[in-house]
């Protein structure tokens, strides 16, 4: 029974040797959960990108409300024309709006094009600077990685003490604001 007593207190000694070596010598992995979706449409920099955007929508809007404007009057005047049996005018007024419909058409066309063009160049610039923000923030903080999480749910379960959600964002806009 002396021997047990022994053999427990040597494990213990060992077990305690070995948990100070770890705690003082060995460095556990740190690894962080960002919820991306919370964080994208908080970040100052995506908010800011959305505003250009909208700006750069609403002009285009103005400008095609103008040549729809152009079109609703031309049809006014076609019908004064066909009212006023005036055959001569109704064919060049007629002719006008077959081509105002077309640069209408051209234009709203282009527009829709341009749109998908600046939400994709404005979305991959917001993404890779949120790239790098956390390429930063992770250095800061020494984490080893940071699980990256979209709106597709990759991880099943997180601790919640994991979650560096609110912190990142913080940090990513004091850093976009140039704090």
């Amino acid at each position: 029974m002396k021997n047990t007593g022994n053999i427990a207190l040597i494990i213990s000694l060992i077990v305690a040797t070995v948990l100070i070596y770890q705690s003082t010598t060995g460095r556990h992995k740190k690894i962080a959960v960002l919820q991306l979706h919370d964080v994208i449409y908080d970040f100052q920099g995506m908010k800011d990108a959305t505003e250009k955007y909208t700006e750069k929508m609403n002009q285009w809007s103005k400008q095609s409300n103008t040549l729809e404007d152009g079109l609703k009057e031309l049809i006014q005047e076609i019908k004064l024309d066909s009212i006023n049996n005036d055959q001569e005018k109704l064919q060049k007024d007629y002719q006008v709006f077959l081509l105002k419909r077309q640069t209408f058409f051209d234009y709203k066309q282009k527009v829709e094009q341009m749109a998908a063009e600046e939400d994709n160049k404005m979305t991959i610039g917001v993404m890779n600077q949120l790239r790098s923000y956390i390429k930063d923030f992770a250095e800061q903080e020494y984490y080893d990685a940071i699980i990256v999480e979209t709106e597709q749910k990759a991880m099943t379960y997180v601790n919640e003490a994991t979650d560096v959600t609110s912190a990142f964002l913080g940090y990513a806009n004091e850093k976009y604001i140039g704090e």
